[in-house]
């Protein structure tokens, strides 16, 4: 029995039918490896099917199983089928080294050995083993990752939304029961708070979910922003009323080419952002420019601004600033982010102007539909994101 000591770093198979030719690998190898020996190919194909080993020495000529037969059995396996395996040969024909790499050796050395060269192969095969091996760490520590992922996406889109929906519903249901008792409304009107903002923060999740594994489902179509406006208008009327915030519409004309559900989310996150940090008492602007070929939507709060030194942390990931909403509304400190991942995957930009006077102006930018021809060209470029 062989004792491993502390310069051993692996486990080394030598398989060779010629016991001084075993025994001269064997004194080459043993003290800087744990080395087991086999004298056919039988033999050798019961050790590695019943112990680990990092690294095999195959004779190719032997009685019974070849060496060549042996490795082909290896490949066939798909446990074993990575086991680096140099071949050990006295022949000197050519062809038959070649065989035996097409096969799946990863070195080969010929007969007589040389101390020195067996070393240096057997290192570099180890050192390369040592790598795939960490390297399928990572990949199946990556699969894990990936099938809890899938779990968590499957729990916030079903297992979390539907409750959330059911609630939403009872809140409803509720208030119409109560009538007019004022305190009871509040709590409900605190409850449905609560899960607005809990399906807030599930929709973002799923959002980042769909961006970063490349799942984002675009369906590109010709949209007035017109209609985009006046829709986040009326989302928006009485969350502005609530806070004595006036919404202030101007010029608001223009066609671009977009995903209508994706845009008006885009627009939503920015007048939303502007009526949380905005006071009251304060007014809260949209309105559209023409850039040359592209289109500008423009949303402008009188809030307190974003300082200097936290400007670089808009739309990035958890980019949370220590500016706050005004009426301590919730925030994940993803909603910048997202809005900059949608726009830009249809060929759009997003970005923020501070005027001296104060306050922010974010805003987003799409080519515009200039013609017929250039419509069509637009609509099937779209159609590729």
């Amino acid at each position: 029995m062989t004792i491993t000591t502390p310069l051993q770093q692996g486990r080394i198979l030598i398989v060779e039918d010629d016991h001084s030719s075993r025994e001269l690998l064997r004194m080459i190898l043993e003290y800087d490896y744990h080395v087991e020996t086999a004298h056919d190919g039988e033999t050798a194909l019961r050790l590695i099917s019943e112990h680990d080993f990092d690294l095999v020495l195959l004779d190719i000529m032997m009685s019974g199983i070849n060496g060549l037969e042996v490795l082909r059995t290896l490949r066939q396996d798909k446990r074993i089928q990575s086991l680096p395996v140099i071949l050990v040969s006295a022949l000197s024909d050519s062809d038959v080294m070649v065989e035996g790499l097409e096969v799946g050796a990863n070195d080969y050395i010929s007969k007589p050995i040389d101390p020195a060269i067996l070393m240096a192969r057997v290192r570099t095969q180890l050192k390369l083993k040592h790598l795939m091996d960490e390297r399928n760490k990572h990949i199946e520590k990556l699969e894990r990752a990936e099938q809890l992922r899938t779990q968590f996406v499957h729990i916030a889109s079903h297992d979390l939304k539907n409750p959330l929906h059911n609630l939403s519903i009872a809140n409803t249901l509720l208030k119409d029961e109560m009538g007019n008792n004022s305190r009871v409304k509040q709590i409900l009107n605190v409850l449905d708070l609560t899960v607005e903002n809990m399906h807030h923060i599930i929709e973002a999740f799923l959002d980042v979910v769909a961006i970063q594994s490349n799942t984002l489902e675009l369906k590109p179509v010709v949209l007035s922003l017109s209609d985009v406006v006046n829709n986040i208008a009326m989302q928006y009327e009485i969350a502005a009323e609530e806070k004595d915030i006036r919404l202030h519409i101007g010029n608001h004309t223009g066609q671009v080419v977009a995903d209508s559900a994706r845009l008006v989310q885009i627009a939503s996150n920015l007048v939303s952002n502007a009526i949380k940090y905005s006071p009251q008492g304060s007014v809260v602007t949209i309105w559209t420019e023409t850039n040359d070929a592209s289109l500008r939507l423009c949303v402008q709060d009188e809030g307190p601004g974003i300082p200097k030194k936290e400007r670089h942390k808009l739309f990035t990931e958890f980019g949370k600033l220590s500016t706050r909403p005004t009426r301590n509304e919730s925030r994940t400190g993803l909603g910048l982010w997202i809005v900059k991942h949608l726009i830009e995957k249809q060929g759009g930009t997003v970005g923020v102007n501070f005027p001296k006077a104060g306050g922010s102006i974010f805003w987003l930018e799409l080519p515009t539909v200039a013609s017929e021809p250039a419509l069509a060209f637009a609509v099937e470029d779209s159609a590729s994101l």
